[in-house]
């Protein structure tokens, strides 16, 4: 039978802590994709934005791309156009150029505050 060579604690120390270090970074980066921005993409989808907007985001033949949404909109406004795009449109010069480029105008969301925020949450970082 061999025989272990005995290990001090101290030398086991900084591995140890190595180890725990990565694994707290591994679950650091798992937890991120569980953030608002993967219940934001839930309520996309289950709002069908995909339909005119596209699974990835690029747009199809019945709504524009929103690959570059937060470097377009500022949190607040942005809310306040997917709450309510009709009246949000008589404000905003960029959106009713493009009015007759598609097909489908956008809907108004009846979503609660909560969804809103995530959805709002998740278009923000297409940049």
């Amino acid at each position: 039978m061999a025989h272990r060579k005995a290990v001090k604690p101290e030398a086991i120390r900084p591995r140890l802590l190595a180890g725990c270090l990565a694994g707290g970074l591994v679950l650091w980066v798992v937890l991120e994709g569980c953030d608002g921005g993967s219940r934001g993409r839930a309520v996309y989808e289950s709002e069908a934005c995909p339909q005119c907007h596209g699974l990835d985001l690029r747009g199809t033949e019945r709504g524009p791309s929103l690959t570059a949404v937060g470097s377009l909109w500022r949190r607040e406004e942005l809310k306040k156009y997917i709450a309510n795009p009709p009246a949000y449109l008589e404000h905003d010069e960029r959106l009713r150029s493009m009015r007759g480029r598609y097909p489908v105008e956008m809907p108004v969301l009846r979503i609660d505050e909560g969804r809103l925020d995530e959805l709002v949450e998740f278009l923000l970082k297409e940049k």
